[in-house]
């Protein structure tokens, strides 16, 4: 079932169109990727890494004008469908948010934290699991539920690639696909397969150890910000170019100028909590529970 909103989707996602589907809906806030100076290598070739990730070229810099850089987006699509979208679409948002930092070149780097890092990121790309969004950019839309479990199937999966690293930390010796079968079975109730190491498939757990946290607590931070966003701003759905400015102004322009907690802080107006992803996933419920 967590695959259900990527079938009904992916005849609206041809390869050809990735680019188009992205640039148009950042477009729609404000966010046009051509003046941002966005770059992309997008095409498969060999030796490429599979991991999909996102950097600086140029950093944001004070001339005349501020100049927003040149972040570059890297990814492999041999194919289309829905799920390249959504990585496409995040990727995006961590170059539109390095392309709005404004401070002195010291602090024009990522900021302090990479769980804020992820979870901004995203801030706009989940809005690709709405009904509402997938009728306004693919003409078609997947069930609310069906969209919704796709959302979380990545999400909780992401929850276990942290877990699984957390225990393999704390006792190396472990057999690594035993213990991905045990957490896998145990919490997602994925028939145990401990021939295959599948685990494998996530390629930061090659290059970035410990980098999965920040998915995985990434996703409580985004719903918390996505909610207040919407509560200040309104849809994501909805075209809005002062969108784009109104949060870089906000969250996206700092840089390493002040800590994460405190621009957290400083837009929720509170501390972060667990209630806007516990929210969200109260969706899935069916009416009357």
């Amino acid at each position: 079932m967590a695959g259900a909103a990527g079938r009904a989707l992916d005849t609206r996602v041809p390869r050809a169109d990735l680019r188009r589907l992205n640039d148009g809906f950042y477009a729609s806030l404000g966010a046009d990727t051509g003046v941002l100076n966005d770059h992309y290598d997008l095409e498969p070739r060999p030796g490429k890494t599979p991991v999909a990730f996102t950097d600086f070229g140029l950093r944001p810099r004070r001339g005349e004008a501020w100049a927003a850089g040149e972040p570059w987006i890297f990814a492999t699509y041999e194919t289309g469908g829905f799920d390249n979208l959504v990585e496409l679409l995040h990727e995006t948002g961590h170059a539109i948010h390095i392309a709005a930092i404004r401070t002195r070149p010291a602090f024009a780097d990522w900021p302090d934290s990479d769980t804020f890092t992820e979870a901004v990121a995203d801030i706009a790309a989940l809005e690709a699991y709405e009904p509402d969004w997938q009728q306004r950019y693919l003409g078609a839309e997947a069930p609310a539920a069906e969209s919704l479990r796709s959302k979380y199937a990545g999400i909780v999966l992401d929850v276990a690639w942290a877990l699984f690293e957390v225990r393999l930390h704390r006792e190396p010796a472990a057999d690594p696909n035993q213990v991905w079968t045990e957490i896998t079975s145990r919490y997602l109730k994925i028939a145990p397969h401990p021939e295959l190491s599948w685990w494998a498939m996530r390629g930061q757990l090659v290059d970035a150890p410990g980098y999965m946290m920040n998915y995985a607590a990434g996703a409580i931070l985004v719903a918390d910000l996505r909610a207040r966003a919407r509560e200040l701003r309104g849809r994501f759905t909805d075209p809005d170019p002062s969108w784009y400015p109104w949060l870089s102004d906000r969250v996206y322009r700092f840089g390493l100028e002040r800590t994460s907690r405190q621009v957290i802080v400083d837009f929720l107006g509170r501390e972060l909590s667990p209630e806007a992803l516990l929210a969200d996933l109260a969706r899935l419920k069916p009416a009357g529970v």
